[in-house]
């Protein structure tokens, strides 16, 4: 699986978690403990939701960051709803 496949995985994952509350019904696929090129290795805890959220979380942001080092200096500034 090419790192756009990676990538494209763990942002629905990402979504279906938080649609169904839960990570209960993904497991990772061979290969994304080690992660792969442009995308850092992930880390899983069956049953923890929450960790696992967290995980795919950081490990998409890192992914965006090594394609777009530049997000790293985005702020959002809720009161002005702007970035």
């Amino acid at each position: 699986m090419g790192a756009r496949s990676f990538r494209r995985r763990l942002e629905n994952m990402i979504s279906s978690a938080l649609k169904f509350g839960t990570t209960k019904h993904w497991w990772l696929h061979e290969g994304r403990e080690e992660g792969g090129p442009l995308v850092p290795a992930i880390k899983w805890k069956d049953g923890d939701g929450a960790f696992n959220l967290a995980q795919m979380i950081k490990v998409s942001y890192s992914a965006v960051v090594r394609l777009f080092p530049e997000i790293r200096d985005l702020r959002y500034n809720p009161e002005t709803d702007a970035f």
